[in-house]
């Protein structure tokens, strides 16, 4: 019997359909970090681009029927819908600990005008990241002479790839947060970090505070507690 199926690729009169693109990726990661208030705090972190040709009103992720947590257009992109939040969802579903998404099909479904939704092919939670790095100088509340500092933390070990990251933030008075020195793909190895640029002097109420993050080949981050500091002239 001849193969005349045309999706059979051993038919003389195979014509596969055409590539198609999905309409949206989306991808999945948690947030890990320290906080002098409220203990450690948990965040799901999903980032969604969709083509050109889709253009929702309204975007969502779900666990199987049920709402997870809601997505905002980027200011930047605005095919790029994303969140990082402690959304009451997200806690509604999973008791307050998002290490429950781990493994489990998330998708995402989206409303365009007129009411009509999609849903997404499943994507996943990979890991929770439980150990947090700790900062080591300069600790919390210290007073710095130069302006390009070394800042150093703990050694911190774990079972899995990763990476480190810096971060220097300067508070504003009215809370404002704006990064004044950031370094990513720093190695497993390294117990320190050189600032390289000069930081910004800053009088009270303003100051300046620095973290240490842990980042796995998925985007999962582990970020430690944060220490507050001064640079004087």
């Amino acid at each position: 019997m001849p193969h005349d199926n045309p999706y059979d690729p051993a038919s003389p009169n195979y014509h596969p359909p055409a590539d198609t693109v999905a309409p949206v990726h989306a991808s999945a990661g948690s947030i890990h970090f320290g906080d002098w208030v409220v203990d450690d705090r948990f965040w799901l972190s999903v980032t969604a681009q969709f083509t050109p040709a889709v253009h929702p009103d309204s975007v969502w992720t779900m666990l199987d029927s049920t709402r997870v947590s809601r997505l905002q257009q980027s200011d930047s992109d605005s095919r790029v819908w994303l969140t990082e939040s402690e959304e009451p969802e997200i806690y509604a579903n999973t008791g307050g600990r998002i290490e429950m998404l781990v493994g489990y099909p998330l998708t995402l479904r989206w409303w365009v005008s007129g009411g009509d939704s999609a849903t997404s092919a499943p994507f996943y939670l990979k890991r929770v990241i439980y150990d947090l790095p700790a900062v080591q100088f300069p600790d919390y509340d210290t007073t710095l002479t130069t302006r390009q500092p070394h800042l150093r933390w703990d050694p911190y070990y774990d079972d899995f790839k990763y990476t480190f990251t810096v971060e220097v933030t300067k508070v504003t008075a009215t809370n404002f947060r704006q990064t004044v020195f950031r370094a990513t793909g720093i190695s497993p190895d390294s117990l320190g970090c050189q600032v390289t640029t000069n930081l910004p002097l800053v009088q009270d109420p303003e100051f300046l505070y620095w973290t240490i993050g842990v980042v796995d080949d998925f985007g999962n981050t582990a970020r430690s507690l944060e220490a507050r500091f001064n640079v004087e002239p």
